[in-house]
């Protein structure tokens, strides 16, 4: 019990009685009909410890041979135990009616261990040819143990009791699993360049992965890449003044994925439920898929590095494309199959955009310099190809359909209140206002990923005197606030603290409201996922200020110093967004917010001083 439940709790329910003592459980100003712990006391007698131990220990040995070889092997090694205790009290409700007390422990032992052994060989050649050469081999096991056992009391149960068996305790659960990942790789580099200007580059790597089937766990992969200093040619030189520096690159390759996979996702899990009084064994909510595929992504980068004006101005330039093949999603199975979801590639993406990043010395004389940094990235994510209908891929707030962002919102749109009734609507299948939100349609109304992010950083001095400013962009994206679906829900959460915008609400016939009719524990659905609570999320930000005051040298000396320097700057300064209420940056990768710690602010004040 915490935040959450202290939350939606009345504020007029007294944390004591007359006496002093706790009121420990509220039958009224709930937001349901079983009675809920006061959370001060839930506080002070509920328990929650959780003790960590954890060894991380690397080996290695190098060994050089035959003059330009050299070979290394190293042994890595990392242990983690820990160990959760968890004690609700007996005096206190939870959870479901009648619920009182419960003990429980948890315990997580996991082991990784890794061995990579590479031989190296590098050589020059004429002075004008370099090559270096990799060839390695790779492997890991990971295990992991996992222990939980569980006690439940009652409310007559002593509340000075702490252990699994104490009296008053019967046992409810015990659970244990074990588990094993390994991981087999093999693979090698060459690298090769011509008088320091020209550049070859080759890789390749085999996997084996024990997460996937028998016939899906080897995957191979490789890339070439090329460079070339175009400013070190000689017809490159009458502009040497110009241009100081120019650098063409390029790469292509097929990299592996296999990070949304578990080490559970092929096998048809089984759990035990008691049945008829009898112990059953019977499948899980979620069936394996042993013919899961790697996720596998072409990717091609084309970049430009250049330095103009006696570099006076440096330019760094990256476009890129990436092709993702077999993408890994949790989707849905129909209710009737007695499963909830599996682990499954719903098909491919495309991935572009580009980076590019400025550094500018606008201003260099002796006693004033004004250099600017700034940077523009852009990006965008399109499922190309969909193995599976959207129905299956929706999840929460969102869903993909070919042809689509990824991971795209997938919500009924928001129509307003009914001036008469007061009731919410949504748009239908017709397009015309509905208050059932059952006959609400689902349509794609936005999506949670930035087209592109953009800074400047500007940084000025004069005499000793630094000022440092840096502001930062989002745009192009939109943001689904789940907390305001809790704060503004028309009185589903009657004693939750409500932000100003809910008195704009319907009262009687005629009232033109942003918000629907205000009822205790309402049931008119106004709070279900729409368009009500979505909202762009495009902001600049006042990332930072500093102002700094290095000493005069004669200052210093007299102080026996070699430099001293006085400073102050400030974060998170200052934000201009859209949505005023949120911050974009306590977003979920699928765009939402649900009551995160707002983004801190912090301001500092400091000394540096060498001796």
């Amino acid at each position: 019990l915490g935040f959450g439940a202290a939350s939606i709790l009345s504020p007029l329910n007294p944390i004591r009685d007359v006496n002093g003592n706790y009121v420990l459980n509220y039958a009224q100003g709930t937001n349901g009909s079983r009675p809920v712990a006061n959370t001060v006391a839930a506080n002070e007698y509920n328990k929650n410890n959780i003790t960590s131990y954890r060894a991380v220990n690397t080996l290695r040995a190098d060994l050089k041979f035959l003059k330009y070889f050299n070979l290394s092997s190293t042994l890595g090694f990392d242990f983690l135990f820990s160990e959760t205790y968890r004690k609700s009290d007996p005096r206190l409700q939870f959870g479901e009616s009648n619920s009182y007390g419960l003990i429980s422990e948890y315990s997580v032992k996991r082991a990784n261990l890794i061995s990579t052994n590479a031989i190296n060989f590098s050589k020059t050649f004429s002075d004008i040819h370099s090559l270096s050469a990799l060839v390695a081999q790779e492997a890991q096991i990971i295990t992991g143990k996992n222990v939980y056992i569980q006690a439940t009391g009652t409310s007559a149960t002593l509340p000075y009791y702490d252990e699994l068996n104490s009296p008053g305790y019967t046992n409810t659960a015990a659970v244990t699993t074990k588990d094993k990942t390994t991981l087999l790789s093999q693979f090698g580099q060459v690298q090769y360049a011509l008088k320091n200007k020209y550049f070859l580059s080759g890789s390749y790597r085999r996997d084996g992965s024990s997460l996937f089937g028998t016939h899906q766990q080897w995957a191979d992969y490789w890339s070439a890449g090329a460079g070339w200093i175009v400013s070190e040619e000689k017809f490159m030189r009458s502009l040497e003044r110009q241009l100081t520096y120019l650098k063409l690159r390029g790469s292509f390759g097929i990299a592996g994925n296999s990070a949304n996979v578990s080490v559970l996702s092929k096998y048809d899990l089984l759990r035990q439920e008691l049945l008829n009084g009898q112990l059953a064994v019977i499948p899980a909510e979620q069936p394996g898929n042993p013919e899961i595929k790697w996720e596998s992504t072409f990717s091609w980068n084309f970049g430009i590095d250049a330095r103009l004006w006696q570099d006076r101005l440096e330019l760094t330039l990256d476009l890129y494309k990436k092709y993702t093949k077999n993408l890994i999603y949790a989707t849905n199975l129909p209710a009737h199959s007695g499963y909830v979801k599996v682990a499954d590639n719903i098909g491919d993406m495309n991935n572009n955009g580009f980076e590019l990043n400025l550094r500018g010395h606008i201003i260099r004389s002796k006693n004033f310099t004004w250099s600017a940094i700034a940077m523009w990235s852009t990006n965008k994510n399109v499922l190309v190809k969909a193995y599976v209908p959207l129905e299956k891929t929706q999840a929460e707030s969102i869903s993909n359909e070919e042809g689509r962002n990824y991971n795209s919102y997938y919500m009924p749109v928001w129509m307003g209140v009914n001036t008469e009734t007061g009731l919410p609507q949504w748009k239908d299948s017709t397009g015309k206002p509905t208050s059932i939100y059952a006959s609400a349609k689902k349509e794609f109304v936005g999506k949670p990923q930035p087209d592109g992010f953009a800074s400047l950083l500007n940084t000025v001095s004069w005499k000793g005197i630094e000022l440092n400013v840096q502001l930062y962009y989002q745009y192009g994206f939109d943001i689904y606030d789940s907390q305001l679906s809790v704060s503004l829900s028309d009185g589903v959460y009657p004693y939750m603290n409500s932000p100003k915008s809910a008195l704009n609400r319907w009262q009687q016939p005629g009232d033109v409201a942003a918000n629907p009719v205000r009822k205790l524990n309402n049931t008119n659905n106004g709070n279900f996922p729409s368009t009500r609570f979505l909202s762009k999320g495009d902001y600049l930000r006042l990332q930072q200020i500093g102002l700094a005051y290095s000493l005069p040298s004669d200052i210093v000396r007299r102080l026996k110093l070699s430099s001293l320097k006085l400073y102050a700057q400030g974060f998170n300064i200052h934000q201009w967004s859209l949505n005023k209420e949120v911050n974009p940056d306590n977003a979920t990768a699928s765009g939402r917010i649900s009551f995160s710690y707002p983004q801190a602010q912090s301001y500092s004040l400091g000394i540096n001083a060498n001796f």
